[in-house]
């Protein structure tokens, strides 16, 4: 009886080990939940700003043409996460970004246009595949764009102005293995396209344009969880 009691012991000993390794792994699934705050560089390209003029003194809409923005930045973010389950999260994230994003066409007219200052306000879906997410992002998008034109006749617009519009894209983020600062440090990549919108412009001699700026980006995070 001694003997086939333990033999019964052994099987349970190997039930109960594999029930506490499956129950470790479960607890240990990383965990996205909370506040994080990042530092941003990113790369704004293949902006489609084509630049028509129109004046008293030109026949029609002369098109000069395409001043896209392009151009690097450098900017900083702040964001929360809600760790829904094991599978997805939501969450929002503030970006703020300074840099060289500009685009400028030269002929017998000329236009250039920089975004001076660019600010983002997103919602985030994303899958968790422990350590990693993959997410879809969203929301409005501000910046602080100059813009100026002139025409051989010599007319000439100069503007400076905030534009509101919207920005999407996809993205990963990775949770960085223990020697890179255990849980607390997260690597970012993105790609978004952002619009600022349409708006006239106005000079002299009733010397207008229509600015319509816009580009594709992507953006690379080093992001620090509280």
């Amino acid at each position: 009886m001694k003997k086939l009691s333990t033999y019964m012991t052994i099987p349970l000993f190997f039930i109960a080990g594999a029930a506490s390794t499956a129950q470790a792994q479960e607890t240990s699934v990383y965990n996205w939940g909370g506040e994080y705050a990042g530092i941003t560089l990113g790369y704004a390209f293949n902006g489609n700003d084509e630049v028509g003029l129109r004046a008293n003194d030109i026949s029609g809409n002369r098109v000069v043409g395409d001043a896209g923005l392009e151009g690097g930045s450098v900017g900083i973010k702040y964001g929360y996460n809600w760790h829904l389950n094991n599978d997805f999260l939501v969450g929002i994230e503030w970006s703020m970004g300074v840099g060289d994003v500009k685009g400028a066409v030269h002929s017998t007219s000329s236009a250039t246009s920089e975004a001076k200052m660019i600010g983002a306000f997103r919602g985030k879906l994303g899958y968790i595949n422990d350590r990693d997410i993959y997410y879809v992002s969203g929301g409005p998008a501000a910046a602080r764009i100059k813009y100026e034109a002139s025409s051989v006749e010599g007319n000439y617009v100069d503007d400076s102005s905030t534009q509101i519009g919207y920005t999407y894209g996809v993205g990963w983020e990775r949770a960085l293995a223990q020697q890179w600062g255990g849980n607390d440090l997260r690597l970012q990549v993105e790609y978004n396209y952002t619009n600022y919108g349409g708006y006239d412009i106005k000079g002299n001699n009733n010397f207008e344009t229509r600015a319509t700026p816009d580009h594709h980006g992507f953006n690379v995070s080093l992001n620090y969880a509280f």
